[in-house]
């Protein structure tokens, strides 16, 4: 038996179809049948993807108005989070096969990911510019990481986290923190 849903999070099978389970503090799995290649539920989900691509490529007006749309949900978001001395760094999550190649033929990282970035002035990852963060890992449905990947991907993460930081605000983590750096 599955735990109820958290208040005001999302219902992701209410109209029939299920991508994972959704728990109180946030994590989210993939649903184990989605994570079995070729089977019924991952055919569909890949289904699901690909009708999304079916509309052709957005125009430049569409692009600009998602990352409009994106900054202006995010600002208020980190400026409260900065007003408490806190940071964020936003992480471009790995994708495979068509989710990855029309997100290519979208210019999206150019006209949504990079002026969001830049406009938020976040340190950022883009996980397919690190192989590691992208070739290893199980992505059953092109988009979302199995249960399996997540637990590799939490582990590997902040080994980039680091030094993106530090390029971006001059100073380490532990600087901004003001605490020792941990033996390695």
């Amino acid at each position: 038996m599955l735990p109820p849903n958290r208040e005001g999070s999302a219902v992701s099978n209410d109209k029939g179809w299920k991508l994972g389970n959704n728990y109180k503090d946030r994590q989210t799995d993939m649903w184990a049948p989605i994570e079995i290649d070729g089977s019924f539920d991952n055919e569909q989900m890949k289904i699901f993807w690909r009708a999304g691509f079916r509309g052709g490529m957005p125009d430049e007006s569409k692009m600009a108005g998602m990352q409009k749309s994106a900054t202006s949900f995010f600002l208020p978001l980190i400026e409260k989070l900065r007003d408490r001395g806190g940071d964020m760094v936003f992480i471009r999550m790995p994708g495979r096969e068509d989710y990855e190649d029309n997100a290519e033929k979208a210019e999206y990282r150019s006209r949504v990911w990079e002026p969001m970035i830049e406009t938020l002035d976040v340190v950022s990852i883009h996980s397919m510019d690190h192989p590691d963060l992208s070739s290893k890992l199980e992505i059953p449905e092109w988009s979302h990481l199995s249960r399996k990947s997540q637990d590799s991907w939490s582990s590997i993460i902040f080994d980039y986290v680091e030094p993106e930081y530090e390029k971006r605000r001059n100073k380490t983590i532990y600087e901004i923190m003001e605490v020792e750096a941990p033996s390695r």
